[in-house]
């Protein structure tokens, strides 16, 4: 795989119509950004990795953007989806209202993204299932990462470790819940892990940050990165440098508000509310628009509900 630089290209290209209409749950800057990433960077050399399809946006938005990169494969499939294809408690009303019926927690839905990607089924390799359950990655080097399955830490750490090794330098990886206040271990691993990725864009709406590979990584360099990121002085430290290189305010305000997690985790309640209301009040006085303020104060205010609900203390 050629290096290219990932700086270099426009992510927010207008995309093609089917990508544009695609049912899912991305903003339309997210759905450029995995356009983008398969038009310029997916060679055919390696694979792409599609993990958290949902209903297949973002993978109808790969294989659109590597048809418009006009490249060959020489192996087939290349896109690899990875799901647990079941509905959780919160994408039933989703599924209704792009799909009709009536659609319950446990529901699978593996036929509609089957639909979804039906014109590029011999392209396309499903894996249903648990991705905790999957062992490491057996097949060619990863060309594309695209990242919605990190819910919890546990699954970050196995995902990391089962899919980083095998990326290709000048890969890229699509982390999509990066701007999120209740996933801190994104943002911890992957600074943990900054002398391996540059970050290359950030979404103005959606939670999209993207990431090219600059060197590789082993098993071991996984296994000191989760280390540092899970311990509480390290971690500390990792999301206070990942605030401090956010390269617009509102990915700086996600990364702070959710780093207050760690810190009731870490120092317990009281500590966690001083560090909540320091957000608070850089939150009030930033250059954000007036929609994105009431935003982070709705953020703040589900933040402080939920500290107060812990169990532990310091």
């Amino acid at each position: 795989m050629e290096f290219k630089s990932a700086r270099r290209v426009c992510w927010d290209e207008p995309v093609p119509n089917v990508v544009a209409r695609a049912p899912a749950q991305l903003s339309s800057d997210c759905r450029a950004a995995y356009f983008v990433a398969a038009k310029e960077f997916f060679s055919g050399a390696g694979a792409i990795i599609d993990s958290g399809t949902l209903a297949g946006g973002s993978s109808v938005a790969l294989l659109e953007g590597w048809k418009a990169g006009g490249r060959s494969v020489p192996q087939r499939p290349f896109l690899h989806a990875f799901d647990a294809f079941r509905c959780d408690e919160n994408t039933p009303l989703f599924f209704h209202e792009h799909f009709g019926g009536d659609w319950s927690a446990g529901d699978n839905f593996r036929t509609i993204y089957e639909r979804a990607v039906q014109g590029y089924a011999d392209y396309v390799e499903i894996y249903e299932g648990d991705i905790m359950k999957f062992e490491p990655w057996n097949g060619p080097g990863i060309e594309i990462l695209g990242i919605d399955v990190w819910k919890n830490e546990s699954i970050a750490r196995h995902c990391a470790r089962i899919f980083f090794p095998h990326l290709m330098i000048g890969s890229i990886v699509l982390q999509q819940d990066y701007n999120h206040i209740w996933l801190p271990h994104i943002h911890r691993i992957m600074e943990a892990l900054s002398s391996h990725f540059e970050k290359v864009h950030e979404t103005e709406i959606g939670g999209t940050i993207i990431f090219q590979l600059v060197r590789t990584i082993s098993n071991q360099d996984v296994e000191i990165a989760l280390q540092r990121q899970s311990d509480c002085n390290e971690g500390k430290l990792l999301a206070e440098t990942a605030a401090r290189r956010a390269w617009k305010s509102h990915t700086e305000l996600f990364v702070e508000i959710a780093d207050c997690l760690r810190e009731a985790k870490c120092a317990g309640k009281d500590s966690a509310f001083l560090q909540l209301g320091r957000v608070e009040a850089k939150a009030k006085h930033s250059l954000l628009d007036e929609e994105y303020r009431k935003f982070f104060a709705d953020q703040i205010l589900q933040m402080q509900v939920y500290i107060t609900g812990l169990a532990y203390s310091a």
